[in-house]
């Protein structure tokens, strides 16, 4: 009887302490994008995706940065909450759930298909949840962002925008309690 308790005991501290590991994983990963998002003034409509990306952390990004012996990229953790659980941009509008996103998108192509404009370009931004360093003091993601769209022809037709993307890995670090810019490092662009 007493050991069938202890097992149960320990086994219920274990998931307090993954409850409690997960519930600082978020309020971190809340509080550092509420700086990073604050510093995206052209935020637009429906620009943020409301799921995480999977791009891993590149090895010797995770090296450099987070002082891990890595040989091979580093996945951010599961840390059980969406994108739109953490994600709080200033720019109201500019994180919408897919089904939003799509109509939205069907809504202004329509409009520019009878108006006049030259063209009409989108732009989506997804990021993926940090990975931070073991006292929480370095946060590195991967942000991935595209571009497309449609310009009219001088016929008056129109015709499509090759699509543009790159991903980088970004770093930020506490400094006096607060998150900070550190670097961005260019990963991939087409």
């Amino acid at each position: 009887m007493y050991v069938g308790s202890l097992t149960m005991w320990v086994c219920l501290a274990g998931v307090g302490r993954a409850d409690d590991q997960r519930s600082r994983l978020n309020d971190e990963a809340e509080r550092l994008f509420r700086v990073v998002l604050a510093e995206q003034k052209d935020l637009g409509p429906c620009e943020l995706a409301p799921t995480w990306d999977t791009y891993p952390v590149p090895e010797y990004v995770g090296r450099k940065y987070l002082g891990l012996k890595l040989h091979a990229s580093l996945s951010a953790p599961d840390n059980g909450a969406e994108a739109f659980q953490i994600l709080e941009p200033p720019v109201k509008g500019s994180l919408c759930r897919a089904d939003e996103a799509e109509e939205l998108e069907s809504q202004r192509l329509a409009a520019f298909k009878v108006g006049t404009e030259k063209s009409l370009v989108s732009t989506s931004r997804k990021y993926t949840f940090p990975v931070f360093s073991a006292d929480y003091r370095t946060a590195v993601f991967v942000v991935t962002g595209q571009r497309s769209g449609w310009y009219r022809k001088s016929d008056g037709g129109l015709a499509k925008l090759a699509v543009e993307a790159a991903g980088s890995a970004v770093v930020y670090r506490k400094v006096g309690g607060s998150w900070r810019h550190v670097t961005t490092i260019l990963l991939w662009i087409t």
